[in-house]
This record gives structure tokens, C-alpha cells and sequence, in this order.
């Protein structure tokens, strides 16, 4: 037989049989081999010679089953925990543990013990899968050719093919699933094999680990005070005029190369949140929100600051303005009233030339409507309002009256900050208060401040309006009193210097008498906004002021005549206005308490990622599995398979076909596989003592304590 072997996998070549087909033993034929002319089997047993046994119960696969299944649940349904909670300490990943017994760092060390713990049953699981698989089929197969109905269209070369491991890998699967070496159970075998080794592969594609910021404990935070709207207008403080001041020193400093780390956009990255306005080798920082997109505003917080892993959104106040100047006509001008009395504003210059002088000019300012109050309201929802300011300027270098007037439209609410739940990404302005009344990021003895409305008596000069808008405080800063051109106009002569840099010197032999007329001697507003391209009025020399102070004067308001220039300005001194209100260190205090927010940089870890429909997938798979081998190791246990192993059953049933095989040639060898009977029966059913026979119809019964005589 063992010559032959390799030719049991080649029978669907084979010729036509010259044998006759072979009839399956019917449950009253007796087959007595003991008359067999060969002596050398047979001479000393006889037919009530055979050893007789009974069928045994076979546990084996269900305790191969219970420790594989309870191993891949085990590793499968420990992986899906772990990437949705810790296993110790907290229900979730994105919320520290409070309790002393397991801080942060011990969660942390804990979970990660696990996570190792299910990758190496994982691991197992993987290489169990296919041994654990086989062994269950083959006892399954035993079981399957003693007893059922089905058993009858099992031939020899089947059997041989079930007893074929080659039915494992691919060079065996053509052979074994042919019409002459394939059957059913090969077929459910194979399918079986697939489906667990398709469930280990996907588990493993579907497990991914990925690396998380878990938040630390309360007591390990950084925080930071910041302002709250409704307790800046509710502050029991008093303006005195010093943030119109403070405005003036930031106009006359302010450059275009400035990089402002409180001016924000909505990129996700840190480093890219000033980026966007970036242009050529300039960071135009004071240049933002020139159309009403509202890309860029201005918050309190450095634009690099994030949250972290902190628990839970947190929220900040931010402000955009955005700027309009335009050319208007005489008339609509005029419908801005010197209405001084009623909370307007209204500043008018006007210095004529002088005799040997060059500078003359007429400048007017006026803002309509009652700016004795502030326009912000004590809410936290988002508010909007808008500023005109109407200019009537005439210059020497223009001989007649221009009219412009300038729109600033205000957006103040607030954002979420961005933080390690949201992509690190600020959010936008949102409509209504996002801050809830028992949010940590107000003080735990102070309650959300009531939301209310408070005018200011009108009796205060503009100055000292609290909270004033940002188009109202820039235009004191520019134009009121004690500002650039009001100092100039009403003291020209403290701005004077009549030297000259080379007094009675020929400038063309002799070195100059007063070289410190070269350097600069004032700054203007935002002088460095004011210019073309290629020139910005820096500074003004002290040469300049020699014979006419107000020259100067006179230049600056040539370029406010420059709708563009003007208007590139105006967004500077907006976000200037608007940062000296907003942007200074909030200084917290039981009356006005502000928002805390909270910076948590978490601890480096690690976790599986599995989404739930990977998890149902690979459960479905591993399910389907699981279910085929718990019905295979049932049916080997229950049935009582007559041998424990293939080996033995290769013997008994080659010793059985030996006469018939022996004299088998090349083509009758073929023909024979076909047709001889591969299962197993009782040839005896009716009698006290039953008989293995191959081919007998009748199967093996289980019942009772039946002995039968061993297959010879």
C-alpha cells in the first residue's frame, strides 16, 4: 500500500475499472476470513476467536474546545475593553482617576500589563487555531464513518483522503476536494480551517495600538486666569483714561513686522495659527480681517496654548473687527452732528498757513450716537455691533475738503480652546453661551454671575467710558485730546527746532554743527501703516521740525486721505483696541473672579484601537468558528468513536482490504478506491455481540453497553 500511496491522489485520472463494482455487506452476511486460503493471517483465529470492546465516551475535543475557545474569547473580548476604558481606576480613557488608590500613573501602569497580557493570548490563540482545528476534524471524521445515513457514500480512497493531512495545505486541496478522494466532511473541514484562519488574520489586520495622552490627576494640572465678559462689565473698577494712553504708545510702536502671539486663525496646528497671515518676509499681524470673514481674532491666550488631555471642553472670550474706509460725499457727512451733549463725538482741527510756512490744514472727526455707555452687554452669547466714525480732512497737497467714513463691525463671543478631543483645532464663535453653571472653569465659591444690563451716568467724558468700543477708543487715541496732532496743534512751538546742521559752516569743507538733527525725534500713529510698498513714514526727524512743526502733522493726514493706506492702518489700530481691552493678564478677585482654564499635558501611553464594526466583524468570524468546532467536538464525544486515532485506523482497515488489495494492479488499484466501501457497520445488529465490518449498513450503535468484535 505504501508503494501506492502517492496514486490515491491521482484517481480522477484513472481508466475505466475492469473489476466489477463491489455491493456494500448486507446486516445478515456473515464474512469469514478465517476460511481465507492465505495461512498466514488466518491460520489460528477463528471467527469467535476476535476480541470483542465496547464504544467509549471521548472527551478529548470537548477539552481541547473548552481551552481554545475560553483562550480566543478571552484574548478578543479583553482587546475590545482595553481600547474603549482603562481595566482599573476609570471608566474611560479620557478621564483621569480620582480615587488615591490608583493615581494616573499606576492606571496607566496597570493597563499597559494588560494590553501585553492580550497580545500574548492573541498571540497563542494564532498558533493554536489550525492544530486545534485538525485535531477536532479528525475525531469528528472517525465518528462520521461508523454511524448515519450519509456515512454509505463514503468510499475507501475518501477515507484515505480524510486520513490525507495534505488536505491542510494548498497542494493537497485540488486532490481532496475531487469527486474521487474529496466528500462532505473534507468539505466542512476546509471550510471550517478557512473560517478560523480568515478570524485570526482579520483580528490582527483589525487590532490596532495607538498612542494617547491619558489626562493626569486634578492636583497635577497647570492652570491660568483669564477674563470673563460678564465680570469685566460688572467690575466695580473705574476707567481714569489710562487704557487710552496705553493705546497711544502701542500706535506709535506698532510695526508690520510684529508677531502677535494673541492674534488667532482657525489652523489646527500651533505653529500654523500665525501663518496664515504671512506674507513675503512680513508677518502682517495687525493686518487681519480686512472682509468679514472672521479668519483671524484676537484672544487672550497665546495662540500655542492648548488644553491637553484636560477633561472636558473649555471655552474662552475672543474678539474680530473688521474695518471698511471708504470716500463718502459732503452730505453724508453732514449727517453726523456735532452732538457733544447727547454722548457724541465730535473733534475738530483747523491751522492755517503761516506766513514762510507750508503747512495748513482742517481736520474733523465725528462719531454719532451715545458713547457715553459701553455697547458690550454682560452675556456670554455672541454680540455684534457696529462703529462709524465720519472725517472731513483738507491739506495744502489738497486744495479741497475730502469726506470719508470708516466702518468697524465687532464680533465678541466665545470658542472652544482647542485641545487634544477636538484635533487640537480652536472652534469657532459660538451663538450662545457654551459654559454650563457648574462648569470647573468658574471658582468653586462663586456662582455664574447673573446676566444683566447697566448704564453708565452720562456726566464722564469719553475717555473714561468703560468698556468702550475698539473704532471709539482708537479714535481718541488718534484724535483726542492729548493725542498726536492735538499736542502739535495746540503747542506747535514745544516741537520747534531752529538749528540747522551746518549753522554758518560751509557744509561743503566743514563738518556739520549739529549732526543730532539726523536722528529721529518723534514717532507718528502708526506710522509704520502709513506709506506706500516701498516707503513707511518711520519717524520723524528732528531736521523736520526746524521751521514748521505741524508739517508733519500736515504729511500724516495726507496719508489718512489714502483709503487704502488709511484702511490698512485702521485694522491695526482695531486689533490694537481691542487687545488693550481684552488681552491683559486677567487679575482674578472674589468680584471679579474671571474663568480658570485648565492645562493638562498627560502622560504617553498606549491603547488598542478597534472600532465596534471591526469588533461585530471579527466577532461574527471568530463566532462562526468557535460554533463549528463546539458542534464537531459534541459529535465526536457523543458518538463514541470505535478508534482513538488514525494510525489505528489505517491499520485495521488496510489489514481488512489486504486480500482484495494485493492483487491489485496499476488500473484495477484506482478502480478499487472507488469502490470500496470507506465506512464502517455492524454486521451483527441483531445479535448480543455485534461485529465491525467495513461496509456492513447498519451502524455502530452507542447505546448501552454493547461490545462489539474488533474490525479484522
Amino acid at each position: 500500500m505504501a508503494e501506492n500511496g502517492h496514486e490515491m491522489r491521482d484517481l480522477s485520472n484513472s481508466s475505466p475499472s475492469a473489476r466489477p463494482p463491489i455491493p456494500p455487506k448486507s446486516p445478515d452476511e456473515q464474512t469469514v476470513r478465517d476460511q481465507s486460503p492465505n495461512p498466514s493471517r488466518h491460520s489460528s483465529i477463528t471467527v469467535q476467536d476476535r476480541p470483542n470492546t465496547s464504544l467509549r465516551w471521548n472527551i478529548y475535543p470537548l477539552l481541547v474546545f473548552g481551552f481554545y475557545a475560553a483562550l480566543s474569547l478571552v484574548a478578543w473580548i479583553l482587546m475590545h475593553r482595553l481600547s474603549q476604558r482603562p481595566m482599573k481606576g476609570t471608566n474611560s480613557y479620557s478621564v483621569p482617576s480620582e480615587s488615591w488608590k490608583y493615581e494616573s500613573p499606576r492606571v496607566i501602569e496597570i493597563n499597559e500589563k494588560y494590553i501585553k497580557a492580550a497580545q500574548v493570548l492573541r498571540a497563542i490563540v494564532s498558533i493554536f487555531t489550525i492544530p486545534v482545528t485538525t485535531t477536532i476534524c479528525s475525531t469528528a471524521a472517525i465518528a462520521y464513518m461508523q454511524a448515519g445515513g450519509m456515512r454509505r457514500s463514503l468510499t475507501l480512497g475518501q477515507l484515505m483522503g480524510l486520513a490525507d493531512l495534505d488536505w491542510l495545505g494548498p497542494r493537497g486541496w485540488w486532490h481532496v476536494l475531487s469527486r474521487e478522494v474529496g466528500s462532505l466532511p473534507i468539505v466542512i473541514f476546509l471550510a471550517l480551517t478557512a473560517i478560523g484562519a480568515v478570524s485570526q488574520i482579520l483580528q490582527s489586520a483589525f487590532v490596532e495600538m495607538e498612542s494617547i495622552k491619558f489626562p493626569m490627576d486634578s492636583t497635577y494640572m497647570s492652570q491660568m486666569n483669564i477674563k470673563d465678559i460678564p465680570s469685566m462689565l460688572n467690575a466695580t473698577t473705574r476707567e481714569d483714561g489710562s487704557m487710552i494712553q496705553r493705546l497711544r504708545a502701542m500706535l506709535d510702536a506698532a510695526t508690520e513686522s510684529d508677531y502677535d502671539i494673541n492674534l488667532w486663525n482657525n489652523a489646527a496646528e500651533p505653529w500654523q495659527r500665525n501663518l496664515g497671515l504671512f506674507s513675503g518676509s512680513t508677518y502682517f499681524t495687525y493686518n487681519y480681517n480686512r472682509d468679514e470673514d472672521e479668519t483671524t481674532y484676537l484672544v487672550e491666550i497665546p495662540s500655542s496654548f492648548d488644553t491637553g488631555v484636560a477633561v472636558g471642553p473649555q471655552y474662552a472670550p475672543r474678539i474680530n473687527s473688521t474695518v471698511n474706509y471708504t470716500t463718502i460725499t459732503e452730505d453724508e457727512f453732514r449727517t453726523c452732528n456735532n452732538d457733544t451733549d447727547n454722548g457724541g463725538l465730535y473733534i475738530e482741527y483747523i491751522h492755517e498757513r503761516e506766513e514762510n510756512k507750508y503747512s495748513e490744514f482742517n481736520f474733523t472727526a465725528c462719531m454719532p450716537g451715545d458713547l457715553r455707555e459701553t455697547p458690550w452687554k454682560m452675556t456670554r452669547d455672541r454680540q455684534d455691533i457696529e462703529e462709524f466714525l465720519y472725517l472731513r480732512i483738507g491739506t495744502g497737497g489738497y486744495p479741497d475738503n475730502n469726506y470719508f467714513k470708516a466702518r468697524v463691525a465687532s464680533s465678541l463671543g466665545y470658542f472652544e480652546l482647542p485641545s487634544f478631543h477636538n484635533g487640537h483645532k480652536p472652534g469657532p464663535l459660538l451663538a450662545k453661551d457654551p459654559i454650563p453653571s457648574n462648569s470647573n472653569q468658574f471658582q468653586s465659591y462663586l456662582k455664574k454671575n447673573k446676566k444683566r444690563d447697566e448704564i453708565k451716568p452720562g456726566n464722564l467724558t469719553l475717555p473714561m467710558v468703560e468698556h468702550q468700543g475698539p473704532l471709539l477708543a482708537l479714535t481718541l487715541a488718534l484724535f483726542g485730546n492729548g493725542s498726536y496732532i492735538a499736542t502739535h496743534v495746540l503747542h506747535p512751538e514745544a516741537y520747534m527746532d531752529n538749528r540747522t546742521y551746518w549753522g554758518d559752516r560751509d557744509y561743503d569743507t566743514d563738518e556739520p554743527m549739529n549732526p543730532d538733527l539726523g536722528v529721529c525725534a518723534e514717532s507718528q500713529p502708526l506710522g509704520q501703516y502709513l506709506g506706500g510698498m516701498y516707503y513707511q513714514r518711520r519717524c520723524v526727524l528732528a531736521s523736520e521740525l526746524n521751521d514748521d512743526a505741524l508739517s508733519p502733522v500736515m504729511d500724516w493726514l495726507d496719508y489718512v486721505q489714502s483709503n487704502s493706506t488709511f484702511e490698512r492702518a485702521l485694522s491695526a489700530g482695531i486689533f490694537l483696541a481691542n487687545k488693550v481691552w481684552l488681552a491683559p493678564p486677567a487679575q482674578r478677585s472674589t468680584l471679579n473672579p474671571g474663568l480658570t482654564v485648565r492645562y493638562d499635558a498627560g502622560l504617553d501611553t498606549f491603547k488598542p484601537k478597534i472600532t465596534n464594526g471591526q469588533f461585530i466583524a471579527g466577532s461574527v468570524l471568530l463566532g462562526l468558528h468557535l460554533f463549528g468546532l463546539l458542534g464537531l467536538a459534541l459529535i465526536a464525544a457523543v458518538m463514541k468513536p470505535w478508534a482513538r486515532t488514525w494510525s489505528e485506523i489505517l491499520l485495521r482497515v488496510g489489514a481488512n482490504y489486504g486480500e482484495v488489495l494485493n492483487g491489485s494492479n496499476k488500473t484495477t488499484w484506482k478502480h478499487d478506491m472507488r469502490q470500496l466501501p470507506g465506512y464502517i457497520g455492524d454486521s451483527r445488529p441483531k445479535e448480543s455481540v455485534g461485529r465491525m465490518e467495513m461496509g456492513a449498513v447498519s451502524g455502530l450503535g452507542r447505546g448501552g453497553s454493547r461490545k462489539f468484535e474488533y474490525l479484522q
